[in-house]
């Protein structure tokens, strides 16, 4: 038995069910697959992860391992990573269980039971009416070209920001995407280029080509965009796992793939534009493959939608309210916009947002003339996001993050599925008058049991918010702040005006956890809230 875990975004989990296929194909055993990795992650539009189970749209052969199989396999069994290529034979010489794991690579070995992906990678179900009509533009072009961007979870990810030293996990300059086109044109005329990606608006804003530009939008699915990838002649990646994948499943034998050659030496790339007629060589990746210099310093700016909407709400917080800003404006995490009401505050409060927000870019300040309850002033912060922020925050004037607080709840929330992010502490006085930052106690026995079962605790089970409650453990859960944009959306959940502050927000609070599915305590990513037993006002 072979069984492999399937994990990550959509081109990874084909790159490892083939890579699964294979295995199979060359012991004459049976595959299983492993969607451990997926536990608790449901697929939706709305969301910004795109780390969930992907291949059912396929027809691919969908035999799933049970927990008793993969706990055998992998005690019993031999486990191939990503760093037991080496090692291939000795693998394929196993009379007994394989277990796959890991970001796997690995095309030449794929090509070999292409014959028998190519009938599993067909989709299951008819293209919807938006891609049928690219796939007909496709297959009627006279020579047609997929370019694919990958500007979404890259550009956004504090550690992807181009300032690391793997290229691969970089958003590929549209310059090299430019200089595709003009290889290609040395070797084909009346190119029409097909432009997929997942930041489409700003490509459309930002790419200028001489030739004729389709771009992609409005398809149901990743898979759909992989499908039609994969029905052009030539396919021009960034060094995707995705766009690598459309080209394994490119039916075209004269196919061509270009692929960046990452480096900054100018005489390469000299020498390379110095070329007449570019010749397509064999690689790796594909019997015609054309390898184009990309300088990553080349790269401008990407504009993004903030992944953080953080609205803070100021009631005469004059004596809190500058540390308050200071937490929030120097987030070392950058997409992220913040919107201040000042609710007619007569302390001076609203003159110190202002003059701390001068020339910031990402906040909207508004000013109300007459006091209203924090409940209408947080309905009337959320109608006033620009960007609509993946995440959601209600602060108040005396609330503080962390420095990195936003940088954790981001790694966080690009991995898992979650409605609510639970991040808190309290501050606390010591003996002389003075707060300070506390550590991660448990300040009350009814929490321990709930808080130090892990370091992250993670539920799937919409019941469990319902048991928290039943527990009284749900008062640890009261200062929550982090929400998701589309749970809050899709299931209609505002305050609610007519109540008091501390009740609205309360029963804002309760409502969301008996509507959650997916939450988590995340104690690295600190908010930081008043005790309190101490006065802020």
């Amino acid at each position: 038995m072979v069984i492999v875990e399937l994990s990550g975004g959509l081109g990874n989990q084909v790159y490892e069910y083939c890579l699964g296929k294979y295995f199979s194909c060359q012991l004459n055993t049976e595959l299983k697959i492993d969607l451990t990795s997926f536990k608790g992650k449901q697929k939706s539009n709305s969301r910004h992860t795109h780390m969930f189970y992907e291949l059912k749209d396929f027809n691919i052969e969908e035999n799933y391992a049970t927990p008793e199989e993969i706990k055998r396999v992998k005690e019993n069994g031999l486990i191939f990573s990503s760093s037991s290529w080496p090692n291939l034979n000795k693998f394929l010489e196993s009379k007994g269980d394989i277990f796959l794991s890991g970001f796997l690579g690995g095309e030449k070995y794929i090509d070999s039971v292409m014959s028998v992906l190519k009938k599993e990678f067909t989709l299951k179900n008819p293209l919807s009416l938006c891609a049928e009509k690219y796939k007909k533009k496709i297959l009627s072009a006279e020579y047609s070209v997929s370019m694919h961007f990958r500007y979404g979870d890259y550009a956004y990810h504090p550690g992807l920001d181009g300032n690391g030293k793997r290229p691969w996990f970089k958003c590929t300059p549209i310059s090299y995407c430019q200089n595709a086109i003009e290889v290609l044109k040395k070797l084909y005329s009346n190119l029409t280029v097909f432009v997929f990606s997942d930041n489409i608006q700003f490509i459309k804003e930002n790419l200028r080509l001489d030739v004729q530009i389709e771009f992609i939008e409005g398809c149901k699915s990743a898979t759909e965009e992989l499908v039609l990838m994969s029905l052009c002649k030539c396919n021009i990646s960034p060094g995707s796992s995705f766009s690598k994948t459309a080209m394994l499943l490119n039916p075209n034998p004269d196919k061509i793939f270009i692929h960046p050659m990452y480096t900054t030496d100018e005489e390469v790339s000299k020498y390379f534009n110095s070329l007449t007629t570019p010749i397509p060589k064999p690689s790796v990746f594909c019997r015609n493959t054309i390898f184009v210099p990309a300088n990553f310093n080349e790269q401008k700016k990407i504009s993004l939608r903030p992944f953080f909407s953080l609205l803070l709400v100021v009631n005469n917080d004059a004596a809190t309210i500058v540390e308050t800003l200071n937490s929030i404006l120097n987030q070392d995490y950058k997409y992220y916009e913040v919107i201040i009401i000042d609710n007619a505050s007569t302390d001076g409060s609203g003159k110190i947002c202002q003059q701390a927000i001068k020339g910031k870019e990402n906040v909207i300040f508004r000013k109300l003339w007459t006091k209203v309850k924090n409940a209408k002033a947080w309905n009337m912060a959320l109608k006033m996001i620009r960007g609509g922020g993946y995440y959601i925050s209600f602060l108040k004037g005396n609330d503080r993050f962390l420095s990195n607080t936003l940088t954790k709840l981001y790694l966080v929330n690009a991995s898992y599925h979650l409605d609510i992010v639970h991040c808190f502490n309290y501050l606390k006085e010591n003996e002389n008058g003075n707060v300070f930052f506390c550590d991660k106690k448990c300040t009350d026995q009814r929490d321990a049991k709930f808080i130090t079962t892990k370091n992250v605790v993670w539920s799937q089970d919409g019941q469990e918010a319902i048991k928290l409650l039943l527990n009284q453990q749900i008062n640890r859960f009261l200062g929550t702040k982090i929400y998701h944009n589309g749970f809050l959306s899709d299931n209609k959940i505002k305050f609610d005006e007519h109540l008091d502050d501390d009740l609205s927000e309360v029963y804002f609070q309760m409502k969301c956890f008996l509507k959650s599915k997916y939450f988590m305590y995340v104690p690295n990513a600190v908010y930081v809230a008043p005790n309190p037993n101490i006065s802020c006002r």
